[in-house]
């Protein structure tokens, strides 16, 4: 019997992201690097993309972090437990629940969000129980996708190698790149625009058709 995994990215491939999910996010991100380094909202926004091209990092508050020496754990924890699901406009999607439940093979997340964060989507989805595993960036070093080493230390960590088949769903093609290179199934979902296409085995309008791509 083949032994498969079937990795998964979180926002904008199982659900797509509300409007009012970035806002809160970012709100409470930037509320507390005001608390721990003392500027100002104004200062902040001001030095966010410096402070990210400096530490070659897309994570704000990991950019924040190294320039103001306040610990990253302890600030993200904070900031993700007090961080209420129902603020963010997800709800139970059981058409989601159902083809995750059909699909054979261990199934693990793989996000760029703060697993506090990941695994409270996935509740409010309805699907948390359904995966074996759920990696958020801060378990790997905060390496974000697409970078290599975020995919090399995700492999690791779930034992890639183990696997006869692996599947990788994201609605971002660039961030399927590391995976595709190391002989991954790369599924992507969305409109079939996205830049990174090209990186793709296989290309699907939205989650709901996985099934048609792996039986």
């Amino acid at each position: 019997m083949t032994k498969r995994l079937i990795l998964f990215d979180n926002d904008g491939t199982l659900y797509q992201i509300p409007r009012v999910f970035f806002n809160t996010v970012m709100d409470n991100i930037y509320s507390g690097i005001i608390k721990a380094t003392g500027k100002s909202m104004e200062d902040v926004l001001r030095e966010n993309k410096a402070l990210k091209e400096k530490y070659k990092t897309d994570l704000t508050a990991r950019a924040f972090s190294k320039e103001y020496g306040f610990d990253l754990e302890r600030f993200n924890s904070h900031i993700y437990e007090n961080i209420n699901p129902s603020d963010l406009e997800v709800s139970r999607d059981q058409k989601l629940e159902s083809l995750l439940g059909s699909l054979e093979g261990e199934k693990v997340i793989y996000t760029n969000n703060h697993t506090t964060l990941a695994r409270k989507i996935l509740n409010s989805l309805g699907i948390e129980g359904l995966f074996e595993d759920v990696i958020g960036v801060d378990q790997l070093d905060y390496f974000s996708k697409p970078s290599s080493q975020s995919f090399q230390l995700v492999s690791e960590k779930v034992g890639l190698s183990n696997f006869d088949e692996v599947f990788f769903v994201e609605d971002k093609g660039i961030n399927l790149k590391p995976a595709r290179e190391l002989g991954v199934k790369t599924v992507l979902v969305g409109s079939g625009k996205d830049p990174g296409r090209e990186y793709a085995d296989f290309l699907i309008p939205t989650i709901y058709e996985l099934r048609g791509v792996i039986q």
